[in-house]
């Protein structure tokens, strides 16, 4: 078809005597008529990636040998042989330096920590704020800081989690310095190590993890050289956090891995049947490295909780103490918050404030913001469980919902609904993407609170690993910044894709192999298409038009700054920025007001852009903010009439996802026109 239509094009310039149509034309339409010409086959591919210098190719790395039988041909005997076990490596200095020659994420990699080191120090925002960073001894030295995530994921598997005969391990690493914007791309996280689970229990953490610290010691050491602005420097790269679930972690770091041990916790030597009793952080409880390292030497694992030295403390700037990190995701979500919300709602109900039903439909019923939506709750048949069968975000979305959803039907001095409202007041400070310092008292003293009234109202139930890891949250926060940074949330969906694959290719001969390939041919295309870290918006469908076309264009260039009602904007329906997608119609809080602590929220009317996404406007209808009314934990609002509209720029907002607007003439009658907004952090 193609071929047919270049010679109609051809054979069109020759009918009208167009000169150089033989040799311009035809040397140019001949490559179209073979695109993939020399790169039709898998190897041709590889190797014009590798000549183009994107492409790192995995590494076999040879693990340990074992004995296996195979079935002869001839006679049918099935014959011990010895199989070598086998993990894929991709090295990290390689990939740094082909990231570094055709995009420029390690340059502001390099560049964002004297960036990330706030001027304000009373402000935690990253990584680099903490007091765990200013003890680095590379702290004003040109250094890469990584941060690594190890996880499991099942290949293939129809049925769901915990289904599959065997599980892949994946170790992924980020350079931290990074906005989290950027970081909450999958195509910044890079694999390192893939592997099957199955051999770290065989073979042991140090055999299977081997090949990333011995270039990690490497690294550390010697450093990389690379060319930033011209200038060839030499890079340390050091590992940071290490983040995962507690599992992982665990394992990873020589502690047991089973949590109803005597010491299942990595920062404290608390024993677990003391959990219920012990409220806040114990100073005197805590480990260090020196005791670390004397509990290696003890045999009793039930007396420390530590099975073996970490392979990671063979690195000059790690140890396994010093690793402040509990993830937020699988420690509050899947934890504290689907335990607990469990025993609010149950309680709730056999003191007659609602039936399941009237759960079930005040909780569909709800109003959910389109980025809430997919997370909406399902319908609960029974709350005689121990936990609610939620997934993070289902167990996030009901947390926060479920103040405006039944909280007209509570009292006020209700103390099942305090409790309920101190957990989300410990959720507002954890998940807020900057801190500040005097809250991480505040903080300690809400986690004593909440952990003592559960004891009180629920004696019957013990408290979870989970629950004790909020003791430590204050110090940890201090230590490495806001945990929110260095939760699971993003780094659970880069599975997804491999799954996929395994998937539709059907073929697991050798699925960390398959993996390691896919990947890297992802990121292969990915260097190959983009240099730059694109802060442009994606624009929707919408048309250009000048502002005087519209029947309000008067109020809106007023709004805008007069930028004048002949200049000629496109009208998109929608835009996504930095990932997060915003609509018409969208609610917002666009600023916030330090001096009078009120939020103004508005209402998203239309939406301009510039210069193909580089320039966004958003006309917003500003709404009034009324209060915070703290038994529902939301901001009471209303709409000013007339309307009055502001031009919002959607590049600065600091709690930039959409939020929802709930109606309070369901909830009270007597209030038609006032709104609820709560939001999922505090501002």
């Amino acid at each position: 078809m193609l071929d047919n239509l270049i010679e109609d094009v051809l054979e069109l310039f020759e009918t009208r005597h167009i000169k150089d149509s033989e040799t311009l034309l035809s040397e140019s339409f001949n490559k179209y008529k073979m695109p993939f010409e020399g790169i039709d086959k898998n190897y041709n591919q590889i190797t014009h990636l590798k000549h183009k210098g994107v492409f790192v190719e995995p590494t076999e790395y040879v693990i340990e040998h074992q004995e296996t039988f195979v079935k002869d041909k001839k006679s049918g005997i099935r014959k011990p042989v010895m199989r070598a076990v086998t993990c894929q490596y991709i090295s990290i200095q390689s990939m740094i330096t082909a990231l570094n020659n055709h995009t420029d994420i390690v340059m502001q990699a390099l560049q964002g920590i004297s960036v990330k080191v706030n001027s304000n120090p009373m402000t935690l925002e990253s990584f680099f704020d903490g007091n765990h960073w200013q003890r680095h001894p590379l702290k004003d030295s040109d250094v890469l800081v990584m941060r690594l995530y190890g996880d499991d994921f099942e290949p293939g598997n129809p049925l769901g989690p915990h289904k599959a005969i065997y599980t892949i391990g994946c170790i992924y690493y980020q350079f931290e310095s990074l906005p989290s914007a950027v970081l909450s791309s999958t195509l910044n996280m890079f694999l390192a190590l893939c592997y099957h689970t199955d051999d770290v229990k065989q073979f042991s953490w140090s055999a299977v993890y081997e090949p990333l610290v011995k270039e990690l010691l490497a690294l550390e050491s010697i450093g990389i050289d690379l060319e930033i602005n011209g200038q060839i420097k030499n890079v340390k790269v050091v590992l940071g956090p290490v983040t995962g679930d507690n599992l992982f972690l665990n394992g990873l770091l020589g502690y047991v891995e089973s949590f109803s041990a005597n010491h299942p916790c990595r920062h404290c030597v608390v024993k677990s049947c003391n959990f219920s009793q012990v409220w806040s952080e114990d100073k005197s409880k805590l480990r260090t490295t020196d005791s670390y390292d004397a509990s290696v030497n003890v045999v009793s694992v039930s007396e420390t909780g530590i099975k073996a030295a970490s392979i990671l403390n063979e690195l000059k700037y790690f140890h396994a103490v010093t690793n402040f990190v509990q993830d937020i995701m699988h420690d509050l979500f899947e934890g504290v918050c689907a335990y607990d919300m469990c025993l609010v709602s149950r309680e709730l109900i056999r003191r007659q404030f609602f039936t399941l039903s009237v759960l079930n439909s005040r909780l569909q019923g709800a109003q959910y913001s389109y980025h809430e939506i997919c997370n909406k709750p399902p319908v609960f048949s029974s709350l005689d469980c121990e936990m609610l069968p939620l997934d993070a975000s289902e167990a996030w979305c009901l947390t926060n919902v479920f103040s405006v959803a039944v909280g007209h039907l509570v009292p006020e001095d209700d103390n099942v609904w305090k409790f309920y409202l101190c957990l989300r007041s410990i959720m507002d400070i954890v998940l807020a993407p900057s801190v500040i310092a005097e809250e991480l008292k505040l903080l300690e003293v809400i986690v004593a609170e909440y952990l003592e009234m559960r004891h009180c109202l629920f004696p019957e139930v013990t408290a979870k690993s989970k629950h004790h890891s909020m003791t430590h949250y204050p110090r940890l926060i201090r230590e490495i910044g806001p945990l929110s940074r260095l939760w699971c949330m993003r780094f659970e969906s880069k599975h997804q894709r491999y799954k996929r694959l395994m998937h539709i290719s059907g073929n697991f001969k050798n699925v960390p192999k398959s993996v390691a390939m896919r990947h890297q041919h992802d990121m292969a295309n990915h260097m190959i298409r983009s240099r730059h870290v694109d802060e442009k918006a994606v624009v929707g469908p919408g048309s250009s038009i000048m502002l005087a076309e519209l029947w309000n264009g008067k109020t809106i260039n007023q709004a805008m700054g007069s930028i004048g009602l002949y200049f000629e904007l496109y009208h998109a329906s929608w835009v996504a920025i930095r990932g997060t997608k915003y609509k018409r119609g969208c609610y917002l809080l666009a600023t916030y007001d330090s001096e009078s602590e009120m939020p103004q929220f508005v209402q998203v009317e239309e939406i301009f852009v510039r210069d193909h996404g580089v320039l966004v406007y958003f006309i917003c209808e500003m709404l009034e903010t009324v209060s915070f009314d703290s038994h529902y934990h939301s901001w009471r609002v209303k709409h000013i009439w007339p309307k009055t509209y502001t031009c919002v720029n959607p590049y600065s907002l600091s709690y930039y996802v959409p939020v929802a607007l709930h109606n309070c003439q369901q909830l009270e009658p007597n209030v038609e026109t006032e709104f609820l907004i709560t939001l999922k952090h505090r501002i």
